[in-house]
């Protein structure tokens, strides 16, 4: 495929910037979940 070119036909452009902070947006709401809920299990477990 290297030889015959075949990765540039399927080569794209960079991400438009909304898609980029859509990303950014949901990538850190994901984190700020996971890191509640790791605190409230350990907030149960040392509670209970």
């Amino acid at each position: 495929m290297v030889r015959t070119g075949g990765f540039e036909s399927i080569r794209t452009g960079p991400p438009e910037q909304w898609l980029v902070r859509l990303g950014t947006a949901i990538g850190t709401i994901a984190v700020t979940v996971s890191l509640v809920l790791v605190g409230l299990i350990l907030y149960a477990v040392v509670s209970s």
